[in-house]
This record gives C-alpha cells, structure tokens and sequence, in this order.
C-alpha cells in the first residue's frame, strides 16, 4: 500500500506536483537575468491579482511573516491601531501589534460576524489617534467576510492606514487595493492564491 504524506499545516490545498517537481530543479542564482525575467513578470501579474498600480512585495515567509512585515514597517511602538477582532486569525493582529508595543483598541466581534462600518466608525471617533485598521478579508475560522469595500471607505476619511489579512481570501474573492482604497493587504501563497 503507496501512503503519501500530506502537510496540510499550510494548507488547506495541496501543493501540485508540477511545483512539487519544479523545486526539484537546480536552483538559479537571484541575480541572473533569468531569475529577474521571472521575478519581474510575478511581479506584474501580482499587481494585476492585488488590484493595484503599486508595486507588490514578495517575502520569503508565511502568511503570519507578511503581518508581522506589515505592523513593522508601518507602525511605531507606542502608535495606536484598532483590531476588528472575529475569530482566531484576528486575533493575531493582536498578539503581533502587542508584540510590536503598539497600543491595540481590540473590536470585539462574535465569532461568525461580520465587521459592521457602524462599529469602525465608532471606535475611530473614540480612538481618533489609531494609525491603523487591520481586520481580515474573510476570517479562516468562521469562514466570514468583511465589508472590506465599506471599512475602507471610512478609514479613507482619516489618518488611519487600512491594513487587510487578505491570506485566505486573494483571488477568491475581491479586493482591489486601489479601487477600494486598502493601503496594505497581505497574503500567501497557500490558500486563494493556490
């Protein structure tokens, strides 16, 4: 009997044998024109998925490496940001703006909820120095999807940057940058991306 282990850690989809078989490759160096060939053309096709005329960052890390890329690089320790907080992954937008030492106004949502504009709206007014918004496009563990559309709108009438974990849902379901007006979405490469 043939048993073939499955890591689904990353999951939830598998990873193709085409790419399983494409690692197996020699590896080509970072700095030939052929790695800068194909860089350059992910690049474009990544602008076209995320929606935006900006450039799109690619990290070598996972989903919860490009949160951290994101808190770190967009807040000071000591800022405020406000979490809309739904489920289990919300919850580490929390744990890593803690980490960072920025001050977290957490919006407690039941789980199975989706965010409501009137309760963004309201903690903006009464956190008016929060820097940020960071909430999930849909939330893995409940399977909700967030106005993403609407939040954003509100944020855009402050000074707050919208940060979105669009990890499991990129490419499933919509969420363009710059029509909507999100500054930083994050993915990965493991789930609608996949």
């Amino acid at each position: 009997m043939l048993i073939k282990k499955r890591l689904l850690t990353p999951g939830p989809t598998q990873l193709p044998e085409r790419v399983r078989f494409a690692m197996a490759r020699d590896m080509m160096h970072h700095r030939k024109p052929e790695f800068c060939a194909i860089a350059r053309e992910c690049g474009e096709k990544l602008r076209i998925a995320f929606g935006t005329e900006q450039p799109v960052l690619t990290l070598a890390a996972s989903g919860t490496g490009a949160m951290v890329a994101a808190v770190t690089n967009l807040f000071a320790p000591g800022e405020e940001v406000i979490v809309l907080q739904a489920g289990k992954f919300a919850e580490r937008w929390t744990k890593i703006a803690e980490s960072r030492n920025l001050t977290v106004h957490v919006v407690s949502i039941p789980w199975g909820e989706a965010a409501s504009p009137e309760r963004l709206r309201a903690a903006l007014a009464e956190h008016p120095g929060a820097k940020g918004v960071l909430v999930q496009l849909s939330e893995t563990s409940t399977g909700v999807m967030h106005p993403i559309r609407e939040l954003a709108e509100i944020v855009r009438n402050t000074d707050a940057l919208m940060v979105v974990d669009g990890i499991s849902g990129v490419l499933i379901a919509p969420c363009p940058m710059d029509e909507w007006g999100i500054d930083c979405l994050v993915t990965g490469s493991q789930k609608g991306v996949m």
